[in-house]
C-alpha cells in the first residue's frame, strides 16, 4: 500500500494578517478620498481698530490687511475679530472695501485715528469697513472704541489635502 503523498507549503504569515492589511489599505484610502473631498477656509491676517460711530450712531470696525489681500477682497465676506481675548472671535460681515491701497497718512484722515492706538500702524493697506452691531452682553460697543484687534477675513477655501507636507502643492488651486 502507497502512502498518499500531499504538499504542505509553509506558512509566513498568520492567516488574519491579509484580512488587517486589507483593512488597513481600505482605511487609508477612505481618509485620502475624505481630504481630497473636504474644504477648509482660507483666512488673511491683519489688525482692525473700532472707529467712532458713524452717521447711523453705530460703531464701525476698519480693518487692514497686507497690499497683496486686495484682490481677494469683497463685500459680504467674513470678518472674525478677537475682541475679547477669553471670549469667542466676533464674526462680522464686509460692508464695504476701500477701493484702492491706503497709505497710513490717508488712513488716518479718512478713519480719524489720529486719537485712537491705530496711530502706530504705519505700513500702505487695504481697508474693509464693517458694523460692530452688539459685540456682547457684557459692553457696549463704545467700550470697544479705538482698540486695536487682531483680524482675520475669509478669503476663500481649499482641499484638505492641500495642506500635506510633499503631495499638498499637487493638489492647490
Amino acid at each position: 500500500m502507497q502512502a498518499k503523498a500531499q504538499t504542505v507549503l509553509p506558512r509566513f504569515i498568520a492567516p488574519p494578517v491579509p484580512f488587517c492589511l486589507w483593512l488597513l489599505l481600505s482605511c487609508l484610502l477612505a481618509v485620502s478620498v475624505l481630504a481630497w473631498l473636504a474644504r477648509v477656509p482660507v483666512y488673511r491676517n491683519g489688525v482692525a481698530t473700532v472707529v467712532d460711530a458713524n452717521y447711523a450712531n453705530e460703531e464701525m470696525i476698519v480693518a487692514f490687511f497686507p497690499p497683496d489681500s486686495k484682490p481677494e477682497m469683497k463685500a459680504g465676506q467674513n470678518l472674525s475679530l478677537k475682541l475679547d481675548p477669553a471670549g469667542p472671535p466676533v464674526v462680522r460681515t464686509i460692508a464695504a472695501i476701500e477701493p484702492e491701497i491706503l497709505s497710513p497718512t490717508e488712513a488716518r484722515k479718512k478713519f480719524n485715528l489720529d486719537n485712537t492706538a491705530a496711530r502706530s500702524y504705519e505700513f500702505p493697506a487695504a481697508v474693509a469697513v464693517a458694523r460692530l452691531g452688539k459685540p456682547g452682553k457684557a459692553l457696549p460697543a463704545s467700550a470697544y472704541e479705538g482698540a486695536v484687534v487682531e483680524a482675520q477675513l475669509e478669503v476663500g477655501s481649499q482641499r484638505l489635502i492641500a495642506l500635506l507636507p510633499l503631495v499638498g502643492g499637487f493638489f492647490r488651486n
